[in-house]
């Protein structure tokens, strides 16, 4: 059994395998303030689902563009959100682009939220 797609949206997919007891997030494209707030609903209705602490979650920033300084925290805070949920261990897939890889790990860094940054 593989990965069923649970939730879609121009800017994110939620995949869940839950023989692996693994969630994995694409993060797609420029997030805007409005694009963070649907996020963070459909990602509590999902993790609602589960018992985040039995997965793993593979955040996959393949395709993730550049953001504004502003948003740039607020990304830190979506992996602070992401370990009090309590997923273990949490994976980035890091970005194609450079610099939205670097302002991903700048914020990741800032929190202090343990992750490992993988390739695929």
């Amino acid at each position: 059994m593989g990965y069923t797609n649970v939730a879609s949206h121009e800017k994110y997919d939620f995949l869940i395998n839950k023989e692996a007891k693994s969630l994995r997030v694409n993060v797609k494209g420029y997030y805007s303030e409005a694009d963070r707030l649907k996020f963070a609903a459909e990602y509590k209705k999902i993790c609602d689902s589960i018992k985040p602490s039995e997965y793993e979650l593979i955040v996959d920033c393949t395709t993730m563009e550049t953001s504004d300084d502003s948003m740039v925290e607020k990304l830190g805070g979506v992996f602070v959100i992401y370990q009090q949920t309590g997923f273990n261990p949490i994976k980035v897939v890091k970005s194609k682009s450079a610099i939205a890889h670097s302002q991903l790990r700048k914020a990741i860094k800032n929190v202090g939220v343990p992750v490992e940054f993988i390739s695929e």
